[in-house]
Protein backbone atom coordinates (compact mmCIF):
# COMPACT_ATOMS: atom_id res chain seq x y z
CA UNK A 1 0.00 0.00 0.00
CA UNK A 2 1.23 3.49 -0.83
CA UNK A 3 1.94 6.00 1.94
CA UNK A 4 -1.36 7.01 3.53
CA UNK A 5 -2.39 10.51 4.49
CA UNK A 6 -5.07 9.61 7.04
CA UNK A 7 -5.42 6.83 9.58
CA UNK A 8 -8.98 6.06 10.59
CA UNK A 9 -8.81 4.21 13.91
CA UNK A 10 -11.79 2.11 14.93
CA UNK A 11 -11.67 0.39 18.33
CA UNK A 12 -14.54 -2.03 18.85
CA UNK A 13 -15.93 -4.45 21.40
CA UNK A 14 -19.11 -6.50 20.91
CA UNK A 15 -20.49 -4.08 18.34
CA UNK A 16 -21.22 -6.61 15.58
CA UNK A 17 -24.68 -5.14 15.01
CA UNK A 18 -23.20 -1.71 14.26
CA UNK A 19 -19.87 -2.54 12.61
CA UNK A 20 -21.03 -2.88 8.98
CA UNK A 21 -22.65 0.55 9.05
CA UNK A 22 -19.54 2.16 10.56
CA UNK A 23 -17.11 0.45 8.17
CA UNK A 24 -19.28 1.15 5.11
CA UNK A 25 -19.41 4.85 6.01
CA UNK A 26 -15.60 4.98 6.03
CA UNK A 27 -15.22 3.08 2.76
CA UNK A 28 -17.79 5.36 1.11
CA UNK A 29 -15.60 8.46 1.53
CA UNK A 30 -14.67 10.29 -1.69
CA UNK A 31 -11.17 10.76 -0.26
CA UNK A 32 -9.49 7.38 -0.68
CA UNK A 33 -5.95 7.90 0.64
CA UNK A 34 -6.54 6.41 4.07
CA UNK A 35 -6.01 3.28 6.10
CA UNK A 36 -8.74 1.89 8.34
CA UNK A 37 -7.35 0.30 11.49
CA UNK A 38 -9.89 -1.87 13.29
CA UNK A 39 -8.92 -3.27 16.70
CA UNK A 40 -11.37 -5.74 18.16
CA UNK A 41 -11.02 -6.10 21.92
CA UNK A 42 -11.72 -9.84 22.27
CA UNK A 43 -15.41 -9.60 21.39
CA UNK A 44 -17.71 -12.49 22.23
CA UNK A 45 -20.07 -11.83 19.30
CA UNK A 46 -19.27 -12.27 15.59
CA UNK A 47 -17.34 -8.99 15.26
CA UNK A 48 -14.15 -10.79 14.22
CA UNK A 49 -15.84 -12.59 11.34
CA UNK A 50 -17.39 -9.35 10.09
CA UNK A 51 -14.09 -7.48 10.19
CA UNK A 52 -12.20 -10.32 8.52
CA UNK A 53 -14.65 -10.32 5.63
CA UNK A 54 -14.21 -6.60 5.09
CA UNK A 55 -10.40 -6.83 5.36
CA UNK A 56 -10.31 -9.46 2.62
CA UNK A 57 -12.17 -7.15 0.25
CA UNK A 58 -10.26 -3.89 0.85
CA UNK A 59 -6.49 -3.67 1.29
CA UNK A 60 -6.83 -0.35 3.11
CA UNK A 61 -8.21 -2.20 6.14
CA UNK A 62 -5.82 -3.40 8.83
CA UNK A 63 -7.67 -5.67 11.22
CA UNK A 64 -6.31 -6.79 14.57
CA UNK A 65 -8.14 -9.14 16.93
CA UNK A 66 -6.93 -8.91 20.52
CA UNK A 67 -6.64 -12.26 22.26
CA UNK A 68 -7.39 -10.67 25.64
CA UNK A 69 -9.58 -7.71 26.52
CA UNK A 70 -7.49 -4.54 26.94
CA UNK A 71 -10.31 -2.22 27.90
CA UNK A 72 -11.63 0.77 25.98
CA UNK A 73 -8.75 3.18 26.61
CA UNK A 74 -5.94 0.68 26.02
CA UNK A 75 -7.60 -0.65 22.88
CA UNK A 76 -7.95 2.87 21.52
CA UNK A 77 -4.29 3.56 22.25
CA UNK A 78 -3.27 0.30 20.62
CA UNK A 79 -5.13 1.23 17.46
CA UNK A 80 -3.50 4.65 17.58
CA UNK A 81 -0.04 3.10 17.92
CA UNK A 82 -0.53 1.28 14.61
CA UNK A 83 -1.42 4.44 12.71
CA UNK A 84 0.92 5.60 9.94
CA UNK A 85 -1.02 8.55 8.55
CA UNK A 86 -0.26 12.24 8.90
CA UNK A 87 -3.77 12.75 10.26
CA UNK A 88 -5.81 10.75 12.75
CA UNK A 89 -9.54 10.27 12.39
CA UNK A 90 -11.27 8.37 15.17
CA UNK A 91 -14.42 6.52 14.20
CA UNK A 92 -15.98 4.44 16.92
CA UNK A 93 -17.64 1.24 15.77
CA UNK A 94 -21.12 2.31 16.85
CA UNK A 95 -20.90 5.68 15.03
CA UNK A 96 -20.85 6.60 11.33
CA UNK A 97 -19.57 9.25 8.94
CA UNK A 98 -22.68 10.91 7.55
CA UNK A 99 -21.44 12.47 4.32
CA UNK A 100 -19.11 11.15 1.63
CA UNK A 101 -16.90 14.24 1.94
CA UNK A 102 -16.68 14.23 5.76
CA UNK A 103 -13.05 13.12 5.79
CA UNK A 104 -11.88 15.48 3.04
CA UNK A 105 -13.54 18.54 4.55
CA UNK A 106 -11.78 18.06 7.87
CA UNK A 107 -8.45 17.27 6.22
CA UNK A 108 -8.64 20.46 4.15
CA UNK A 109 -8.96 22.53 7.33
CA UNK A 110 -5.73 21.16 8.79
CA UNK A 111 -3.92 21.26 5.45
CA UNK A 112 -4.50 25.01 5.09
CA UNK A 113 -4.50 26.18 8.74
CA UNK A 114 -1.33 25.40 10.70
CA UNK A 115 -2.71 27.18 13.79
CA UNK A 116 -5.57 24.65 14.01
CA UNK A 117 -4.76 21.54 16.04
CA UNK A 118 -8.25 20.04 16.30
CA UNK A 119 -11.19 19.95 13.87
CA UNK A 120 -14.67 18.98 14.98
CA UNK A 121 -18.21 19.14 13.63
CA UNK A 122 -21.83 19.08 14.68
CA UNK A 123 -23.32 15.61 15.09
CA UNK A 124 -26.59 13.85 14.44
CA UNK A 125 -27.59 11.67 17.37
CA UNK A 126 -28.99 8.28 16.36
CA UNK A 127 -30.54 5.45 18.33
CA UNK A 128 -29.99 1.71 18.25
CA UNK A 129 -31.97 1.51 15.01
CA UNK A 130 -29.94 4.25 13.27
CA UNK A 131 -32.85 6.67 13.48
CA UNK A 132 -31.99 10.35 14.01
CA UNK A 133 -33.23 11.51 17.41
CA UNK A 134 -31.33 14.74 18.04
CA UNK A 135 -28.90 17.31 16.65
CA UNK A 136 -25.82 18.37 18.62
CA UNK A 137 -24.28 21.59 17.43
CA UNK A 138 -23.83 23.79 20.50
CA UNK A 139 -20.98 25.73 18.92
CA UNK A 140 -23.32 27.42 16.48
CA UNK A 141 -24.72 27.41 12.97
CA UNK A 142 -21.62 28.71 11.17
CA UNK A 143 -18.18 27.24 10.47
CA UNK A 144 -15.54 29.06 12.49
CA UNK A 145 -12.23 28.97 14.31
CA UNK A 146 -12.27 29.20 18.11
CA UNK A 147 -9.29 30.11 20.30
CA UNK A 148 -7.95 27.01 22.01
CA UNK A 149 -7.77 28.46 25.52
CA UNK A 150 -11.20 30.03 25.20
CA UNK A 151 -12.95 26.78 24.30
CA UNK A 152 -11.06 24.93 27.04
CA UNK A 153 -12.33 27.39 29.63
CA UNK A 154 -15.87 27.23 28.23
CA UNK A 155 -15.89 23.44 28.45
CA UNK A 156 -14.65 23.61 32.04
CA UNK A 157 -16.95 26.39 33.23
CA UNK A 158 -20.05 24.71 31.74
CA UNK A 159 -18.85 21.24 32.76
CA UNK A 160 -19.67 20.00 29.26
CA UNK A 161 -17.76 18.58 26.32
CA UNK A 162 -18.69 21.28 23.83
CA UNK A 163 -16.13 19.96 21.32
CA UNK A 164 -17.60 16.56 20.69
CA UNK A 165 -16.93 12.84 20.79
CA UNK A 166 -13.90 11.19 19.11
CA UNK A 167 -15.85 10.33 15.94
CA UNK A 168 -16.48 14.03 15.34
CA UNK A 169 -12.81 15.02 15.34
CA UNK A 170 -9.63 14.99 13.27
CA UNK A 171 -6.10 15.94 14.33
CA UNK A 172 -2.45 15.67 13.29
CA UNK A 173 -0.52 12.67 14.53
CA UNK A 174 2.49 14.96 15.09
CA UNK A 175 0.50 17.12 17.51
CA UNK A 176 -0.05 14.33 20.02
CA UNK A 177 3.05 13.45 22.01
CA UNK A 178 1.08 11.28 24.41
CA UNK A 179 -1.56 8.57 24.39
CA UNK A 180 -5.15 8.92 25.51
CA UNK A 181 -4.90 9.07 29.30
CA UNK A 182 -5.97 5.71 30.72
CA UNK A 183 -6.75 7.29 34.10
CA UNK A 184 -9.95 8.53 32.44
CA UNK A 185 -12.93 6.62 31.11
CA UNK A 186 -15.76 9.16 30.80
CA UNK A 187 -13.63 12.20 29.88
CA UNK A 188 -10.80 10.45 28.06
CA UNK A 189 -11.60 12.32 24.85
CA UNK A 190 -11.94 15.76 26.47
CA UNK A 191 -8.59 15.35 28.23
CA UNK A 192 -6.95 14.73 24.85
CA UNK A 193 -8.76 17.68 23.30
CA UNK A 194 -7.43 19.90 26.10
CA UNK A 195 -3.93 18.62 25.37
CA UNK A 196 -4.25 19.42 21.66
CA UNK A 197 -5.72 22.85 22.36
CA UNK A 198 -2.69 23.79 24.43
CA UNK A 199 -0.86 23.87 21.09
CA UNK A 200 -3.39 25.61 18.86
CA UNK A 201 -7.00 26.38 18.08
CA UNK A 202 -10.23 24.53 17.33
CA UNK A 203 -12.10 24.62 14.04
CA UNK A 204 -15.80 23.87 14.07
CA UNK A 205 -17.83 22.71 11.05
CA UNK A 206 -21.52 23.42 11.61
CA UNK A 207 -22.84 20.67 9.32
CA UNK A 208 -23.17 17.26 11.00
CA UNK A 209 -20.42 15.16 9.45
CA UNK A 210 -20.87 12.15 11.69
CA UNK A 211 -23.52 10.41 13.73
CA UNK A 212 -23.14 9.63 17.41
CA UNK A 213 -25.10 6.63 18.56
CA UNK A 214 -26.75 6.57 21.99
CA UNK A 215 -27.54 3.15 23.39
CA UNK A 216 -27.66 1.32 26.71
CA UNK A 217 -24.43 -0.63 26.17
CA UNK A 218 -22.23 2.46 26.18
CA UNK A 219 -19.65 2.76 28.95
CA UNK A 220 -20.65 6.39 29.49
CA UNK A 221 -24.15 5.35 30.54
CA UNK A 222 -22.77 3.16 33.32
CA UNK A 223 -20.23 5.78 34.37
CA UNK A 224 -22.96 8.33 34.97
CA UNK A 225 -24.68 5.97 37.39
CA UNK A 226 -21.49 5.53 39.41
CA UNK A 227 -20.55 9.21 39.63
CA UNK A 228 -17.37 8.67 37.63
CA UNK A 229 -18.01 11.88 35.68
CA UNK A 230 -17.58 14.12 38.73
CA UNK A 231 -14.38 12.46 39.88
CA UNK A 232 -12.91 12.84 36.40
CA UNK A 233 -13.99 16.48 36.20
CA UNK A 234 -12.00 17.11 39.37
CA UNK A 235 -9.01 15.33 37.87
CA UNK A 236 -9.29 17.20 34.57
CA UNK A 237 -9.69 20.62 36.18
CA UNK A 238 -6.70 20.21 38.49
CA UNK A 239 -4.58 18.83 35.65
CA UNK A 240 -5.22 21.66 33.18
CA UNK A 241 -6.06 24.79 35.19
CA UNK A 242 -4.69 26.73 38.13
CA UNK A 243 -5.20 29.82 40.29
CA UNK A 244 -8.49 31.57 40.84
CA UNK A 245 -10.14 30.02 37.77
CA UNK A 246 -9.41 26.52 39.10
CA UNK A 247 -10.84 27.43 42.49
CA UNK A 248 -14.10 28.60 40.93
CA UNK A 249 -14.32 25.37 38.95
CA UNK A 250 -13.82 23.27 42.07
CA UNK A 251 -16.37 25.22 44.08
CA UNK A 252 -18.89 24.88 41.27
CA UNK A 253 -18.22 21.13 41.24
CA UNK A 254 -18.77 20.93 44.99
CA UNK A 255 -22.01 22.85 44.63
CA UNK A 256 -23.25 20.39 41.97
CA UNK A 257 -22.56 17.23 43.98
CA UNK A 258 -23.32 18.50 47.51
CA UNK A 259 -26.96 17.36 47.48
CA UNK A 260 -26.34 14.06 45.69
CA UNK A 261 -26.84 11.12 48.03
CA UNK A 262 -24.23 8.67 46.81
CA UNK A 263 -21.53 6.93 48.92
CA UNK A 264 -19.30 6.91 45.84
CA UNK A 265 -19.12 10.72 45.96
CA UNK A 266 -18.23 11.04 49.66
CA UNK A 267 -14.42 11.02 49.16
CA UNK A 268 -14.67 13.70 46.46
CA UNK A 269 -16.98 15.82 48.61
CA UNK A 270 -14.55 15.62 51.51
CA UNK A 271 -11.61 16.54 49.27
CA UNK A 272 -13.42 19.56 47.86
CA UNK A 273 -14.76 20.75 51.23
CA UNK A 274 -11.28 20.70 52.73
CA UNK A 275 -10.12 23.27 50.17
CA UNK A 276 -12.61 26.02 51.07
CA UNK A 277 -12.94 28.23 54.12
CA UNK A 278 -16.30 29.86 54.85
CA UNK A 279 -15.05 33.16 53.42
CA UNK A 280 -13.71 31.55 50.26
CA UNK A 281 -16.92 29.55 49.83
CA UNK A 282 -19.02 32.72 49.96
CA UNK A 283 -16.68 34.48 47.53
CA UNK A 284 -16.64 31.66 45.01
CA UNK A 285 -20.39 31.21 45.29
CA UNK A 286 -20.96 34.84 44.32
CA UNK A 287 -18.38 34.62 41.53
CA UNK A 288 -19.73 31.42 39.99
CA UNK A 289 -23.33 32.61 40.22
CA UNK A 290 -22.38 35.89 38.51
CA UNK A 291 -20.33 34.06 35.89
CA UNK A 292 -23.23 31.74 35.05
CA UNK A 293 -25.60 34.68 34.64
CA UNK A 294 -23.15 36.44 32.35
CA UNK A 295 -22.62 33.23 30.38
CA UNK A 296 -26.38 32.77 29.96
CA UNK A 297 -26.68 36.36 28.77
CA UNK A 298 -23.84 35.85 26.30
CA UNK A 299 -25.53 32.74 24.88
CA UNK A 300 -28.82 34.58 24.52
CA UNK A 301 -27.18 37.48 22.68
CA UNK A 302 -24.79 35.52 20.47
CA UNK A 303 -26.75 32.33 20.05
CA UNK A 304 -23.58 30.28 20.60
CA UNK A 305 -20.10 30.38 22.11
Amino acid sequence: MAEVLVSIVMPTYNYAQYLPEAIDSALAQNFSNFELIICDDASSDNSVEICQQYAKKDERILFVANTTNLGQAENLNYALSLAQGKYIKCLFADDTLMTSDALKRQIDILEHNPDITLVTSARTVINEHSQAVDHWGVLGSKDRSINGQTIKQRCASTAKNLIGEPSATLFRRSDIDKQFDTHYSQLIDLEMWFHLLEKGNLYYIAEPLCSFRKHAAQISAENRKKGVLYAEQYQLFTQHFSGFFLQTLLFSLLHRIAAKDSPDLTPLKDTLKSQFSFFNSAMYFLYTKTSKNLLALSIKIKGHY
